[in-house]
This record gives C-alpha cells, sequence and structure tokens, in this order.
C-alpha cells in the first residue's frame, strides 16, 4: 500500500466510524475527519489517485471527497442512489482526466 493511500484510507475509515449513523453529505461535510480526508486529497495527483482507488473500498467517503476536491460530480442522474453505477460513472471521469490508468 502507498503512503498516500495509506493516508487517504486511515481518513476515510475515521470519516466512515464518524458518520455511519448520517444520511445527509452536508451532516457528513461537518466533519472534521471529512476536512481532514479533503485536505489530504488536495495534496497531490497521487492522493487524488488514491481517492479514485478508494472508491472500491468506502465508495461514500470517496465520491462525496471527490466532489470537494475536484469540484465536479459526473453522477448521471438516473444514477443517483445506485452506488455500483455511481462508481461507475466516477471510474470513467477518473480514466477520462487522467487520474487513473
Amino acid at each position: 500500500m502507498s503512503g498516500s493511500f495509506s493516508r487517504v484510507y486511515k481518513a476515510a475509515t475515521d470519516m466512515h466510524k464518524k458518520s455511519a449513523h448520517f444520511t445527509s453529505p452536508s451532516s457528513m461535510r461537518a466533519l472534521p475527519e471529512f476536512k481532514k480526508l479533503v485536505e489530504i486529497g488536495r495534496e497531490s495527483s497521487e492522493a487524488i489517485s488514491s481517492m479514485f482507488t478508494l472508491i472500491h473500498y468506502l465508495p461514500l467517503e470517496a465520491m462525496l471527497a471527490l466532489t470537494d476536491i475536484l469540484g465536479a460530480c459526473p453522477i448521471k442522474k438516473k444514477n443517483r442512489g445506485n452506488v455500483d453505477e455511481m462508481k461507475h460513472d466516477w471510474i470513467r471521469y477518473g480514466k477520462k482526466k487522467g487520474y487513473i490508468s
């Protein structure tokens, strides 16, 4: 596991522990753990690539953080609420933008 992914994964699992009972993205965004995850993600392109890897382990945390870090939300309207399809939309976006090889 790369150092960047380890940091991203730890921040995301800390966030997950605190937000497991939350239902709204705004509640999740208010957490210090979410802010830390976004801060790490903004440090480098390697950290952003790690966020795309994180999608496979903690998809909601990764997608929410990526939305704030990149200022984009490539999720198609028809896929909202379907986590697997939302993940696919983000992965397609990551490949298109060069974050995923």
